[in-house]
């Protein structure tokens, strides 16, 4: 229920075209090898401050969202509902976490990044090929 709420204020709280974002992560898994696109995979904590201000700050700029939505299948993952989420590959104590990853195998495509520091917004746009 949480994760629906949170997904919830995401999508009303963007103001143009937000990122499409799955909340299951098998669900995600099975859409990204149908598409033959690769996942983006947000973990995060509920009332994570740095989590919202990614969201907000990065992941909502429009140039941002169309790369993401025209490359990529996302899914976001709260740290309270693990039970349904690989965390054995992709393990993290820092949240918010990104981790790019090939559908076919769930293996990492380039390195996770971790956390929200003032070079975050750069590194993402570097790891979606600006």
């Amino acid at each position: 229920m949480r994760l629906l709420r949170f997904i919830l204020f995401l999508s009303l709280s963007l103001s143009a075209e937000s990122i499409h974002w799955w909340g299951s992560y098998d669900q995600a898994l099975r859409a990204a090898q149908k598409a033959g696109k690769p996942m983006m995979v947000l973990a995060v904590e509920p009332q994570c401050p740095k989590c919202n201000a990614l969201i907000r700050d990065v992941l909502s700029a429009q140039d941002v969202v169309r790369r993401v939505n025209r490359r990529f299948v996302s899914v976001i993952v709260t740290h309270d509902r693990w039970r349904h989420y690989p965390n054995e590959l992709y393990f993290t104590t820092q949240f918010p976490t990104l981790f790019w990853v090939n559908p076919r195998d769930e293996r990492m495509v380039r390195p996770p990044l971790y956390g929200y520091t003032d070079r975050t917004e750069r590194l993402v746009k570097k790891a979606l090929g600006f």
